[in-house]
């Protein structure tokens, strides 16, 4: 059985070739280890059991390491089941959303709801609004995303969808965020909804 809390020493991943860093000691809890493997390694339990054996994950500027964890299939299922997960029939409701990206491959261009909300002087919706209005009724769920602890929606862009969006460029605020957008041509179009 895994303990609830866990001594955690903090390192941080200095750039240097050499470095003189404090170590600090947190004590975490499972789910907070989780928090830190599932967007790395997904739900794939045999990757989870070999990296809390080994007692160390980098997260962002941090290392982390603890004592060698064993964990059983059971304890791992039942971790993982306190996590949110992919949920096909939750219906879009853009009014949580937080975030749009485009996607194009491998490569994606990211807007904050308020970023995609700004408007031009007398306009009378802002890009935000546009995508909405245009597209709503075509997006479709797509996953949950432990990286951004959101759901994702998602819409494929075909030529007549890809007007649609060129048609609504005008509506982005600053008018250089709408070039790098009609540049990028992106291939589909994701909402993030946080849960």
């Amino acid at each position: 059985m895994l303990p609830a809390r866990i001594r955690v020493k903090v390192l941080p991943e200095a750039a240097a070739y050499i470095s003189v860093s404090r170590v600090g000691q947190r004590e975490l809890s499972m789910t907070e280890i989780m928090q830190f493997l599932l967007p790395v390694v997904g739900r794939d339990t045999a990757r989870i059991r070999q990296i809390l054996r080994a007692g160390s994950i980098i997260a962002g500027d941090f290392r982390y390491r603890w004592d060698s964890l064993e964990a059983t299939e059971q304890d791992l299922a039942d971790l993982l089941a306190t996590f949110p997960h992919a949920e096909p029939s939750r219906p879009f409701d853009p009014e949580h959303a937080r975030t749009v990206r485009f996607r194009r491959g491998y490569e994606m261009l990211e807007l904050s709801r308020d970023s995609a909300s700004r408007k031009a002087l007398f306009a009378r919706q802002s890009f935000w609004d546009g995508l909405l209005i245009t597209f709503r009724e075509h997006v479709r769920y797509c996953n949950y995303s432990d990286a951004d602890r959101a759901d994702v929606y998602v819409l494929a862009l075909d030529v007549e969808s890809a007007g649609k969006l060129k048609s609504l460029l005008p509506l982005l605020r600053p008018p250089s965020a709408a070039e790098r957008l009609e540049l990028f041509k992106p291939e589909q179009i994701e909402w993030l909804i946080p849960r």
